[in-house]
């Protein structure tokens, strides 16, 4: 075995290993236990601004997409310790509910993200984020209900900016 000390050789080296390392955080990176002293600050205030069980090491954010209910997919993007882990992102067609009905949209595809405990979905998330109003936010709380799942739900209206709790009727609003 040759080790490159300098020159192009060293370069090579040096990017193969800088590759490995960006492979390894992508694919891997969320497998591995998450020390106390590598969790963000910023998730510490969320948990305690949300009033949140635990801390929400993993979010899943939910949006809807339609054209007056037509071609409608359910999007799923995923945060890791604050941070955007594209492997986990998510698309789901809209399979059962027909026209445009976001609150229906929302409640399958949480419904069938619940569903889903295979590997490449990873584990259920600390925290689910829905775009939307109080109402998006009930539905999506029916389909966690209804799979009997106590995670906590909040959703973000994002025309005002408000975020709703799953047990105050009013809405918080964030600096």
């Amino acid at each position: 075995i040759i080790v490159p000390r300098s020159g192009d050789r060293k370069q090579t080296v040096n990017l193969a290993m800088e590759n490995a390392k960006k492979h390894f955080d992508l694919h891997f990176q969320d497998q591995f236990s998450i020390s106390p002293s590598t969790i963000s600050p910023l998730l510490l205030t969320i948990q305690e601004v949300l009033r949140l069980p635990s801390i929400p090491l993993r979010i899943e954010g939910y949006d809807i997409s339609n054209i007056s209910g037509v071609n409608a997919v359910g999007s799923m993007v995923v945060f890791i310790n604050g941070k955007p882990s594209p492997q986990h992102y998510r698309i789901f067609k809209i399979k059962q509910t027909k026209g445009p009905n976001d609150f229906m949209m929302i409640r399958e595809v949480i419904s069938r993200r619940v569903s889903h405990h295979d590997k490449k979905f990873g584990e259920l998330p600390d925290l689910f984020l829905i775009d939307g109003g109080p109402v998006q936010l009930r539905f999506a709380k029916e389909a966690l209900e209804e799979a009997d799942i106590r995670i906590p739900v909040i959703s973000l209206a994002k025309r005002e900016e408000w975020l709703y709790l799953e047990n105050n009727p009013e809405p918080v609003c964030l600096e």
